[in-house]
């Protein structure tokens, strides 16, 4: 029964806390996947390029 009082009260705090800053944490977010996104699409095209490198017989 306590920790269920006291995990319930901890989680309020964190839903007010993330309340608060939610337009900051939308922001972070946002700009965290463009850069997910700008890394996946650099690794994808590094991996194509050794691929089609790999298939001609050169290594780079």
């Amino acid at each position: 029964m306590g920790s269920d009082s006291f995990g319930e009260t901890s989680s309020r705090k964190r839903l007010r806390v993330w309340g608060g800053r939610g337009a900051l944490l939308k922001i972070i977010a946002v700009y965290l996947v463009n850069q997910l996104q700008k890394l996946e699409v650099r690794v994808l095209m590094g991996l194509w390029q050794h691929a089609v490198h790999k298939q001609h017989g050169l290594f780079v």
